[in-house]
């Protein structure tokens, strides 16, 4: 008789066999890829949140916003899609912008033709 690693009930049949049923089994291995990809939604969540918050900054005519204002709406100033090293650009998926002393300076939004 073997415990199945999910349930921790006994269980007979081959001597490899780890779980009592194929629904453990499953169980099991959403569980184990739920847990893996966690942080990754996680992060997907707050790169959303930033294009949320600066989406609507933009669209409402604001060319620059102080930072801590931005901070204060819950932007996170580390999480950024995009990055042009040469020339100091960040973009949020379709948005860049750029940072100027203690301002979020909005350059452009991409179009994307579809």
């Amino acid at each position: 008789m073997r415990i199945c690693i999910q349930c921790n009930e006994r269980f007979s049949g081959r001597s490899d066999k780890k779980f009592c049923s194929d629904y453990c089994r499953n169980q099991y291995n959403y569980s184990k890829s739920r847990y893996a990809e966690k942080d990754i939604l996680d992060l997907h969540c707050r790169i959303r949140k930033n294009h949320r918050i600066i989406c609507n900054i933009y669209k409402s005519g604001c060319g620059k916003i102080d930072i801590n204002i931005l901070k204060g709406l819950g932007y996170n100033l580390e999480i950024v899609t995009g990055i042009n090293l040469e020339n100091s650009i960040f973009s949020i998926y379709d948005i860049s912008f750029k940072f100027e002393e203690n301002y979020l300076v909005f350059l452009h939004e991409t179009v994307v033709k579809k």
